[in-house]
This record gives C-alpha cells, structure tokens and sequence, in this order.
C-alpha cells in the first residue's frame, strides 16, 4: 500500500511540473516578452589552415516587443579570428536580422572539428546556435613510386629513359610543382624499374600530372605525361610516347 501511494505522489508531481511548465511557456508568450529564433546557414563547413570561410547568421522574430540584439561567437582553434558584417540590429515582424560572419583559421591550427558557439543577446534573453567548422591542413604530403613502361628507339637505337622529375600543375590556378624522383638502383633502366618521389601540394585540389625524362646515356630531355595507374600516387610513365595529361586528385 505504501509503494502504491509513493507512486501516486511521483506521478502527481511529475503532472504538476509539467502544468506549471506550460503555464510559464504561455505565459512568457503572451506577456510581450521579446523572442526570437537563432540559426546558421549553412550548419557545417570545411576550411584549410590559414583560409577563411562566410557563413550567414539569421535572427528571426517570433514574438514580443522587438528588442536590440548584439551577435557574437567562439570557439575554434586558437587564434581564430569572427567579424560579422552587422554585429547588432533589431529583427522585427517584417525583417530578419541577417549578418555574415567570416572567420579566419590560423597557420597554427591543428586539423580537426571544432564547434563554433554563436549567441545573440537581447535585454530579455539569449538565443544560441552552433556551427560545426572542419579544419583541414593546407598542404598534404604526396608520395608514391614511378614505374618505367618501356625504352625508347632513335634512329634504330634502342635507349634506356629516365624519368627524373614529376610534375603537378594546379587546374585551378595553373602553377607547377616539381619534385625529383629518388635514383634508380642502377643505369641500366629497364622497363619495370621503379623510383620513388615526395612533394608537399595545396590540399583540396586536382592537377595534371607530367614528367621530365632524360635517356641514357646522351640525356636528352623529354617532358612526358603519365599514361596509367593514378592511385594513391603511384604512376606510370611512358618517356616513349607523348599522351595527354592525367589528372589526379589529392585530397585529405
């Protein structure tokens, strides 16, 4: 019986909490309390180190007496810098308060999500949104190996090649990098052979990949493109045959 009742004056409260709850809610909206809703467009992003992003920020009017609202935001890696283009404004029945926020990511910060808390402050109240920003390194480390198809024939004369240089050229802004390609193991440099190669290349961007061949032993230069095999930076090339250039895509 004392279980029963204990229960019974449980749910009892639980009913009373959840009156009184409503009771505040209604009240609040038919006192003229100023309200109003926070949100970002879009909700997520992703930048690189050392870049910067806009975002747009609205505060729609709900209800109420229209009030002035200060906007402001944090978090982020260290040192990320906010500026919104109208840090304050009063939204009303007919407009939206509507800033843009562009925040800048430092050299310094380190890869990873971070939530970016947005507030809007009235007299009466605060209003929150999140931003989930992804950082994503500037540069990315490429690597892989080079595989020599075949030799090359001149006037009869059949020539080992040697691609020395790999080459990426930016499809977006038309720059080349260039790396060395490590030495083979010998001068003999049959088809089959591999060498390897690092670079460092602007993250997010897609490039044509080429090479410098020399033969042996006259080194003559030749610029060639690869003909197959963009995989995780493994190539092959071709010094014997002049195809179009292969793209690749370079992303973390």
């Amino acid at each position: 019986m004392a279980k029963k009742k204990t229960l019974f004056i449980s749910a009892l409260l639980v009913a009373l909490i959840t009156v009184a709850a409503a009771i505040f809610i209604s009240a609040q909206l038919d006192s003229g309390l100023f309200i109003f809703s926070l949100s970002t467009y879009p909700k997520n992003a992703t930048v690189l180190t050392a870049q910067n992003l806009t975002i747009r920020v609205d505060a729609a009017y709900i209800k109420g007496s229209a009030e002035l609202l200060t906007l402001s935001a944090t978090g982020g890696p260290n040192g990320t810098l906010f500026e919104f283009s109208n840090q304050t404004g009063t939204p009303n029945a007919t407009q939206s308060l509507s800033s843009y926020l562009t925040i800048s990511v430092p050299t310094s910060a380190a890869p990873g999500s971070y939530p970016i808390a947005i507030s809007s402050t009235s007299k009466s109240q605060t209003s929150n949104a999140t931003f989930n920003l992804t950082v994503l390194p500037a540069e990315i480390p490429v690597s892989g190996t080079v595989t020599i198809l075949s030799q090359v024939t001149v006037k009869g004369a059949t020539l080992d090649v040697i691609p020395t240089d790999i080459l990426f050229k930016n499809n977006a802004t038309g720059q080349v990098y260039q790396t060395k390609i490590s030495r083979f193991s010998d001068t003999n440099v049959a088809p089959g052979k591999t060498g390897n190669y690092t670079i460092s290349l602007p993250n997010q961007q897609s490039y044509d990949v080429g090479f410098y061949c020399f033969s042996f032993p006259h080194y003559i230069p030749i610029y060639r493109a690869a003909t197959s095999g963009v995989e995780n930076g493994v190539f092959t090339v071709d010094c014997g045959l002049d195809v179009t250039s292969l793209s690749a895509n370079f992303t973390d």
